[in-house]
């Protein structure tokens, strides 16, 4: 899958793009240290090693997203996300699942983040965007309490299309 999606903040500090698959093994040596961290918090035996999760990016299963700090020129944050149908779903429809986020000063450019994820995801058929994990996430991405099970934690979404 190519995400071939660039956003750039209104503001020019920042900017927020799709990493195309065939591009991944250029960006993964700096960016895996930015999601080691969100990684690391899954459950042993369901915690992918990096290989596993460069695979999949290159495959297309999971998708690598970053965000670009436009004053230094450097990477500061990277988002991963998974499209998951049926039984994978966590909602029970198409969903955007944000599998693993981290970076350096989240709060500046998780936002900008969510803006441009919301049409891909919707473009992709998801209905909702979900994630696991603590609930200030939920403050930062805006996303409301769902009910169900989730193995890393609380799940928390909203639909991306409205009926």
């Amino acid at each position: 899958m190519n995400n071939g999606i660039v956003g750039l903040t209104p503001d020019r500090q920042w900017a927020v793009e799709g990493v195309a698959a065939p591009y991944m093994p250029l960006a993964w040596p700096f960016v895996w240290p930015l999601l080691e961290p969100s990684i690391a918090v899954i459950e042993a035996d369901l915690r992918p090693t990096p290989g596993e999760i460069a695979a999949d990016i290159a495959t297309g299963l999971k998708q690598l997203w970053l965000a670009w700090d436009m004053r230094g020129d450097s990477c500061d944050g990277a988002v991963l996300t998974e499209i998951r149908d049926g039984d994978e779903s966590l909602s029970g429809v198409r969903e955007c699942l944000l599998y693993a986020a981290g970076g350096r000063g989240v709060r500046r450019w998780i936002g900008w983040m969510s803006r441009l994820l919301r049409p891909w995801a919707a473009a992709q058929g998801c209905r909702m965007i979900v994630h696991g994990g603590r609930p200030g996430w939920s403050r930062i991405l805006g996303t409301e309490p769902i009910e169900t099970d989730f193995h890393v934690g609380p799940l928390y979404g909203r639909p991306v299309l409205e009926h």
